[in-house]
């Protein structure tokens, strides 16, 4: 499942390079889209690029995009209130 950026949409799989999301219309072929984006690297990217693309919202020509997918798991389940208190209080028992 891959998301905007942006937003937040969940995108349709990209078959066009010059897709854009269909909410917020921030391209998707971009920094900010892509799997390699890191903002803690050089040039903000884990992979070898020759420079530093300066736009990393707009659209982009670099041959190692790879379009962000995320596994979402479902994280709600039938909890209760007293439920996450008793987890609070078994945090600190003796």
């Amino acid at each position: 499942m891959s998301r905007c950026a942006e937003c937040g949409t969940l995108l349709p799989p990209l078959g066009d390079p010059r897709a854009q999301c269909p909410k917020c219309r921030l391209p998707l072929h971009a920094c900010r889209q892509c799997a390699y984006f890191d903002p803690g690297l050089r040039f903000e990217c884990s992979q070898p690029v020759p420079g530093r693309i300066v736009d990393k919202r707009g659209r982009n020509e670099c041959a190692h995009f790879a379009l962000r997918v995320m596994v979402e798991r479902d994280a709600a389940g039938p909890l209760r209130p007293e439920d996450a208190r008793r987890a609070f209080d078994n945090l600190f028992k003796r």
